[in-house]
């Protein structure tokens, strides 16, 4: 009877194997018929579906369009084929570096080196930030840094000075420059 009993429990364990295998086949199956399947026969998913399995998420939305300025623009022409844009807009105002602003000084009037200054032997250099007007004449000016006694002098003078206008597209703008006002003492 033991041979009996053997036999039976390696036909159950043949068959519990049979069974396991049977059951991982079938989930194979349906993994691949809902995997698989669908990657080769594109047709047989909805379109919406299908995208949504196959396609990357979606690029993120573009910016916002920058903020309308107040520089106007012309309207555009077409001619002979061409697109021409007559457009007006140039800043209202630029930044020269100082060797181009004096490139456009005409006049310069020196500055007076204030007698209590003189004598106390005060010397050095006055930075000013100039902002020239479209004719050329000094708008705005302000003292960056120098000695004290020295920086009324140096805007009373500069206050004077004239520039040639300065053009872009043919138009005059204003522009703002650095001005150093030099005072030194004569030997």
């Amino acid at each position: 009877m033991s041979f009996d009993n053997g036999a039976n429990k390696r036909k159950s364990s043949i068959l519990w194997l049979w069974l396991v295998a049977a059951a991982v086949a079938v989930v194979l199956v349906l993994v691949a018929g809902i995997v698989l399947i669908p990657l080769f026969y594109q047709e047989s998913l909805p379109k919406d579906q299908m995208a949504t399995l196959l396609t990357a998420p979606p690029p993120p939305p573009p910016p916002p369009p920058p903020p309308i300025s107040s520089v106007s623009q012309a309207p555009t022409k077409i001619s002979r084929g061409y697109l021409f844009s007559s457009t007006t807009a140039h800043p209202k105002r630029v930044t020269l570096s100082a060797s181009v602003a004096q490139i456009l000084l005409i006049i310069k009037s020196p500055p007076v080196y204030p007698p209590i200054a003189k004598a106390a032997r005060v010397s050095g250099t006055v930075v000013l930030h100039v902002v020239v007007s479209t004719t050329g004449s000094v708008k705005e000016l302000r003292v960056v840094s120098g000695p004290p006694m020295l920086q009324q002098s140096a805007l009373d003078a500069v206050k004077t000075w004239r520039y040639r206008p300065y053009l872009l597209n043919n138009e005059p703008v204003e522009f703002d420059t650095t001005v150093n006002v030099v005072f030194t003492l004569g030997n």
